[in-house]
């Protein structure tokens, strides 16, 4: 066997070796925690890092699953100490802060499930459900839009879940499964 050969059979494994373990199972850390390429159904995108813009914005995850798309957001808005948990007037303010912004960006939210309040994987959640209308050009569809809020390991996390009913029929089971997935990686 000439050399050449011997380097393409080497390197053809190499590459099969390679191509078989596959893509690392999380993204990079991000504010002390590992967040996973892969959810559920969900698949990670690109994330965003808002700190480049201004520091204490953090950075977007988002996940995708077919009809349903998550955004996880981690961030701290420059305040150091953060409290854990939801009980803090600043948590509070925050989620409300966060249920302004849907209601100002679409002028037709409703907001049918406010202010509850329940622990998921150890994690106390913060959480409100809006209806409105998303409009794209030649669609208007009816769409529901979950906000879940919490204060962890110095950092906000909000995490916004939305989807259409009409089109996706069980985007409130993915929603959940995807919650309840997402707080237990918090949670370690």
């Amino acid at each position: 066997m000439s050399g050449h050969f011997i380097k393409y059979l080497l390197g053809l494994l190499f590459v099969l070796i390679i191509s078989s373990v596959g893509p690392p199972t999380f993204a990079e850390p991000i504010r002390g925690f590992d967040f996973p390429k892969r959810i559920g159904q969900f698949n990670l995108g690109s994330i965003v890092n808002f700190e480049r813009a201004k520091p204490g914005l953090g950075y977007g995850l988002p996940y995708n699953a077919p009809g349903v798309k998550a955004t996880v957001y981690v961030y701290n808005n420059g305040i150091s100490n953060l409290p854990t948990g939801i009980d803090s007037r600043i948590v509070k303010h925050q989620f409300n802060s966060a249920c302004g912004d849907i209601e100002k960006v679409n002028s037709d939210a409703q907001r049918y499930r406010a202010d509850e309040r329940f622990t998921v994987a150890g994690i106390p959640l913060l959480h409100a459900v809006y209806m409105y209308t998303e409009v794209k050009p030649g669609i208007r569809k009816p769409v529901l839009s979950h906000l879940y809020f919490s204060s962890l390991k110095g950092n906000f996390i909000k995490i916004r879940i939305t989807y259409s009913p009409d089109e996706t029929p069980n985007g409130e089971r993915l929603q959940v499964q995807f919650v309840e997935s997402l707080c237990k990686i918090l949670a370690k």
